[in-house]
C-alpha cells in the first residue's frame, strides 16, 4: 500500500469501526456522542477519498479494493450496533432481517466488484448505488443524533415531550427498511448490468 492521502483516509474507516463500537457502547453519554462524531468523520472520508484520488491522480489497486470494503465495514458495524443496543420491541427481528439483507448485498457485491477489478473489467458506481449509500449514512446519522439528543438533554434539564422512542423508533424502522430496499435494488441492478456486459463480451468474441 502506498501511503497517499486517499489511501490513508480509506484506512481510517477500518480504524474508526472498532473505535465506534467502543464509544457507542460506553456508559458515558459523552463518549456515545463521540461515537456519532466518529461515524460522521468516517462518512466524510468516504466522500472525499475517491475524489482526492482522482484529482491527485493517485488511484491505486489498493484503493479500488479497500475503499468499498471500508465503507461497508463501517456502515454494517453501525447498523448492528444500533440493533444490539436499542430495544425496538416487536420490530426488532424485522430490523435484524433488514440488516442481514443489507450486509449480504453490500459484502457480496463488494467482493464481486473486487473480482471484476482483478479481471481488468470496468467498474462504474451507479446512481442507485450512490443513492443507497447516501440513504444509509443519512439513516444512521439520524438515528445516532436522536439517541444523543434523547439521552443528553434531560441531564441539562431539557425534557421535550416529543423526544420519545415511541415517536422516533418507527421512523428509524422505516428508514432502515428504505435502506434495505434501495440496497437490494442497487445490488440487483448491478448484477443485471454485469450479466449484460458479459453477454456483450461473449458476442464480440
Amino acid at each position: 500500500m502506498k501511503y497517499t492521502l486517499p489511501n490513508i483516509l480509506t484506512m481510517s474507516r477500518f480504524i474508526l469501526a472498532p473505535i465506534f463500537i467502543l464509544l457507542f457502547f460506553a456508559q458515558s453519554l459523552t463518549l456515545q456522542l463521540f461515537a456519532t462524531v466518529a461515524f460522521i468523520a468516517g462518512a466524510i472520508t468516504d466522500h472525499y477519498d475517491g475524489k482526492l484520488a482522482r484529482r491527485r491522480k493517485e488511484i491505486s489497486e489498493f484503493g479500488k479494493f479497500a475503499d468499498p470494503l471500508a465503507d461497508k465495514v463501517l456502515t454494517i458495524t453501525a447498523f448492528i450496533s444500533i440493533w444490539l443496543r436499542e430495544d425496538f420491541g416487536r420490530h426488532s427481528y424485522l430490523i435484524l432481517a433488514y440488516i442481514i439483507v443489507i450486509a449480504i448485498r453490500d459484502f457480496g457485491i463488494t467482493f464481486l466488484r473486487m473480482w471484476a477489478i482483478s479481471k481488468q473489467s470496468p467498474v462504474i458506481t451507479s446512481f442507485w448505488a450512490k443513492m443507497k449509500t447516501t440513504v444509509q449514512l443519512t439513516a444512521l446519522i439520524f438515528a445516532m443524533v436522536y439517541f444523543n439528543t434523547r439521552d443528553l438533554l434531560p441531564i441539562y434539564g431539557v425534557n421535550w415531550e416529543f423526544l420519545r422512542d415511541e415517536t422516533f423508533f418507527p421512523i428509524i424502522h422505516v428508514l432502515i427498511l428504505i435502506c434495505m430496499v434501495l440496497t437490494a435494488l442497487s445490488g440487483l441492478l448491478y448484477l443485471r448490468s454485469s450479466s449484460f456486459e458479459k453477454k456483450k463480451l461473449s458476442v464480440k468474441a
